[in-house]
């Protein structure tokens, strides 16, 4: 939701410390989500760069086969097409 429109909706209806609460938990699921992510972020990197430092092909290779890594690089397009169209767009 776009601040302004947070703004318009919290004029009309005062927001209870419920609201609050639950904003509260939101952004505490979020903030585990993230952390959980940057932690399998570091265990794949380390992975990367012991496989690198074996010369290692079976551990390269891997990485291409692994799910999370897969939808991760998924995600990333994604976000990126989507700074890209508001880029073009701004142009």
């Amino acid at each position: 939701m776009s601040p302004q429109r947070a703004a318009s909706v919290a004029s009309r209806h005062p927001r209870t410390s419920l609201d609050f609460e639950l904003d509260l938990q939101a952004q505490n699921t979020k903030l585990q989500q993230l952390m959980d992510e940057i932690q399998r972020l570091k265990e794949l990197k380390e992975r990367m760069e012991e496989a690198r430092t074996k010369k290692d092909l079976e551990g390269a290779v891997w990485i291409l086969e692994d799910e999370q890594f897969q939808k991760f690089m998924v995600q990333v397009c994604v976000q990126f097409l989507r700074l890209w169209d508001g880029v073009v767009k701004f142009i």
